[in-house]
C-alpha cells in the first residue's frame, strides 16, 4: 500500500476512486490495477480530500451521488483544494443537468458507471495526456514566485500556472494587497 509521500516514479498513474458503493470501487480497483494503475478508494468526502495528501494523485474518479452528500459538491472542493487535478464524474444515473454542472464545476469529463472498461481507459488516457508534464517543476516555479513576493519586489510576473496555485492556497488574494516597493 501507498503511503503519503512516496517518492514519485515516472510513469506511475495515480487514481483515487471517490463512491460509496464500495463493491463498485473494488470492482474498479481490480480493473485498474490490471493496467498497471495505482489506485485509493475513498467512500466519504471527508475521506477523499484527506487522501488528497496522497503523493502526486493526478486523476479523480468520483460518483455523482455519495450517499447522502453531493458528488458535484465534492468536486468543488477537491478543484479548490487542487485546482490541477483532474476529475471524472461517474453516475449509474445519467442526468444533462447534473452532467452540465459538473462540467461548469472543472469535471474533465462525466462517464456512466456501466460504460465498456476501454471507455474507462480511454477516458483516464486522455487524463493523463493533460496533465502537466512535470507537476514538481510548477511547484518549483511558483515557489521562486513566492519568494520574489514575500521580498516584495516590483517586477514580478504572475504566469496563469502560478496564479492558479496561489489562488488555491489563498495567497495570491494576499498578494494583491501587499504594497510593491
Amino acid at each position: 500500500m501507498l503511503m503519503p509521500n512516496d517518492a514519485d516514479h515516472k510513469g506511475v498513474r495515480r487514481v483515487l476512486i471517490v463512491d460509496d458503493d464500495l463493491d463498485f470501487a473494488d470492482s474498479l480497483v481490480d480493473l485498474l490495477a490490471s493496467h498497471g494503475y495505482e489506485t485509493r478508494v475513498a467512500g466519504q468526502p471527508e475521506t477523499a480530500l484527506s487522501a488528497l495528501e496522497w503523493d502526486d494523485v493526478a486523476v479523480v474518479m468520483l460518483d455523482v451521488r455519495l450517499g447522502g452528500a453531493s458528488g458535484v459538491d465534492l468536486l468543488s472542493r477537491l478543484k479548490t483544494a487542487r485546482p490541477d487535478l483532474i476529475c471524472v464524474m461517474m453516475t449509474a444515473h445519467i442526468n444533462t443537468q447534473t452532467a452540465i454542472k459538473a462540467l461548469r464545476y472543472g469535471a474533465y469529463d462525466y462517464c456512466d458507471k456501466s460504460c465498456e472498461p476501454s471507455e474507462i481507459f480511454a477516458v483516464l488516457g486522455r487524463c493523463f495526456e493533460k496533465r502537466p508534464s512535470s507537476k514538481r517543476s510548477l511547484s518549483a516555479r511558483c515557489s521562486t514566485k513566492s519568494a520574489f513576493m514575500s521580498q516584495r519586489t516590483s517586477s514580478i510576473s504572475i504566469t496563469a500556472d502560478c496564479k492558479d496555485s496561489f489562488s488555491a492556497k489563498g495567497s495570491f488574494s494576499m498578494l494583491r494587497k501587499m504594497p510593491m516597493t
